[in-house]
């Protein structure tokens, strides 16, 4: 998948930091409201220093989307495997050893800011490895965007993508939908 035509991971990236700006922002808010009690002034003061962090998150998550990009070639690489019962999503070795790198440098960068979300989820990004896994008796939502080339298999506890080139797609989408029995199914 070519990085710079499908938004798909930056979207993922924007999600996780949007999910920190959020947490932090009700943090503050918290914290400004028992000092200083719920007022006008304070609420106007949090906002204004959410907005300045979410501008500043989007750029930086731009910034670090077109480095990954680059470092990879532009490309993210996977294979997929469908069975009867499983889906794997394998990375690419060596853009997954890329993605742990990068992902200790953003935990490093997060300890190091006093970012304990951004930490953890990089974190957890350098940790998880380069192979996922889907039971399709678990998967809860099978959701197809044509228009990104592909297919989300939700599971409570995992989510899972499939990159799909426009002559596969329907093909794909019905299997999934086929072996996925408890999937609630969208468009």
């Amino acid at each position: 998948m070519n990085l710079f035509k499908n938004p798909t991971v930056l979207f993922d990236v924007y999600k996780m930091l949007g999910i920190t700006v959020g947490i932090t922002a009700l943090f503050m808010l918290l914290i400004v409201a028992c000092a200083d009690g719920f007022s006008l002034k304070a609420l106007h003061f949090s906002w204004q220093v959410m907005l300045l962090m979410g501008a500043i998150f989007m750029v930086l998550g731009a910034l670090g989307y077109v480095v990954y990009a680059l470092m990879v070639g532009r490309k993210y690489i996977v294979q997929f495997t469908m069975d009867e019962e499983h889906l794997e999503h394998r990375q690419l070795s060596q853009q997954a050893e890329q993605g742990k790198k990068l992902g200790l440098i953003g935990a490093m960068l997060g300890v190091m800011s006093g970012g304990r979300g951004a930490a953890n989820a990089s974190m957890m990004a350098a940790l998880r490895g380069n192979t996922m896994t889907s039971t399709f008796s678990n998967v809860r939502k099978v959701v197809p965007r044509r228009w990104m080339h592909t297919i989300k298999v939700n599971e409570p506890f995992g989510k899972n993508r499939v990159f799909v080139a426009d002559e596969d797609f329907d093909f794909v989408l019905q299997f999934l939908r086929d072996h996925c029995p408890r999937a609630a199914r969208r468009s």
